[in-house]
């Protein structure tokens, strides 16, 4: 994703620098960065898309475990609540 994001702000970059050497219309450089924009919607939308599927199995896989193991959850909240308490406590 970071490397996607690096691309589009380097290919608007060099639209720029062509523009500014070639001394290209304007209606040549709002093509160019439309199509530029587009890519890298295109490219979140992917992303965007992509993020909610693993959240959405995580969440199942998450809710299918605590379903399937209430105890395990239980005491693993509890130790969690107990690792708190101290670390509160201990800053006083």
């Amino acid at each position: 994703m970071g490397q996607d994001m690096r691309s589009v702000v380097s290919d608007v970059e060099n639209l720029l620098q062509d523009v500014g050497r070639t001394g290209g219309t304007v209606h040549e450089f709002k093509t160019r960065m439309n199509r530029a924009l587009d890519a890298a919607r295109d490219r979140l939308d992917q992303i965007d898309g992509t993020v909610r599927t693993g959240a959405r199995q995580a969440a199942t896989v998450t809710d299918d475990y605590a379903h399937d193991h209430p105890w395990q959850i239980l005491g693993a909240g509890a130790l969690l609540g107990i690792a708190i308490g101290l670390l509160v406590a201990s800053r006083r």
